[in-house]
């Protein structure tokens, strides 16, 4: 069976600003070495040493490999999410614990990211468009979504069912 056939709904979303953020600084870090090969300015050292290159590239690449996106995927049992390309940080909530979701939307102030704010926990990667999960145990949480009306029928499908 197809990886995409055991869920019934998939959804990533690229962090498009922490990419071309970190795309800049891994840039920004290479200008000095870039510039002494291509003018073969080789006597001069360049303000960032080999070793701070590879610092600067190694710690913009965990970051985008742990938090490049949000994957939202809805299993036969669990609602999981997930942030980067390992799969980790991830969290997962039983469809039976859901007891309503409903459209909502999140506020610029908010950020991208996992947060803590006001109205429960907040995990988004780009716009300001999510779903609101409210839990049996008085739990209110957020996804950030591109398509919230999708999510939120396919969520209304299998909590009620």
């Amino acid at each position: 069976m197809p990886e995409s056939a055991k869920f019934e709904y998939v959804e990533k979303q690229w962090m498009t600003s922490l990419l071309v953020i970190f795309f800049a600084l891994i840039l920004l870090a290479s200008v000095p070495q870039l510039r002494s090969l291509i003018w073969s300015d080789f006597a001069a050292e360049p303000k960032l040493g080999s070793s701070g290159i590879f610092v600067v590239w190694t710690f913009c690449l965990l970051i985008l490999l742990f938090f490049n996106g949000l994957t939202i995927r809805v299993e036969p049992v669990y609602l999981r999410w997930y942030f980067g390309s390992l799969g980790f940080p991830a969290w997962k909530i039983a469809l039976r614990d859901i007891s309503s979701v409903e459209a909502s939307s999140c506020a610029w102030y908010e950020g991208k990211g996992i947060r803590v704010t006001r109205s429960g926990m907040l995990y988004n990667a780009s716009g300001n468009l999510a779903i609101k999960i409210y839990t049996k145990d008085g739990k209110i949480l957020r996804l950030g979504t591109a398509d919230p009306q999708r999510l939120l029928h396919v969520l209304n499908h299998r909590i009620a069912g």
